[in-house]
């Protein structure tokens, strides 16, 4: 698995060669800190927007996901709407016999929770919560950041 500095490594060398954004596709955060790893470190790189995408799979089915965000951004599709075809990948999921989707992908306000929310049984927001600790190692935000993430995804579902 990819260590931190690896991770940081990979989308440093895409912003250094003039990539506007970088993807990264992480096998199920069931099975490995990976992706929380790579949120952790995607929050903290600047000049580049990035994404982390958990497949919540592994094998065959991470590749599948990592092969389909890789064909949407060699179709030309902006970055937002890379990340808006999770909607779609969520939609497929299901169709393939999957009982329960969450989407994960760099999550860190209760509005970008909430979108998700929408269409996804599950929203991975570890990410928000590890930057509020890192910014407030007394816990102090928190709470603050953990109900808010909390109310946008509720407030999706009304």
């Amino acid at each position: 698995l990819p260590s931190p500095e690896a991770i940081l490594g990979a989308f440093e060398q895409a912003r250094d060669e003039g990539c506007d954004s970088a993807v990264f596709v992480g096998i199920s955060s069931g099975l490995s800190a990976t992706c929380d790893t790579a949120r952790l470190v995607a929050s903290h790189v600047e000049g580049i927007r990035t994404a982390v995408v958990d497949t919540l799979s592994i094998g065959v089915a991470a590749g599948m996901v990592v092969m389909a965000v890789a064909e949407m951004l060699e179709e030309g599709l902006a970055f937002e709407q890379t990340i808006a075809a999770a909607e779609r990948l969520v939609e497929r999921t299901r169709k393939a016999g999957a009982t329960n989707v969450c989407v994960g992908i760099g999550v860190s306000t209760p509005e970008q929770g909430a979108t998700i929310g929408k269409y996804a049984d599950g929203v991975i927001v570890g990410s928000a919560l590890v930057h509020s600790v890192l910014d407030d190692p007394t816990f102090g935000k928190l709470a603050t950041v953990a109900s808010g993430l909390a109310d946008g995804i509720h407030g999706a579902r009304r």
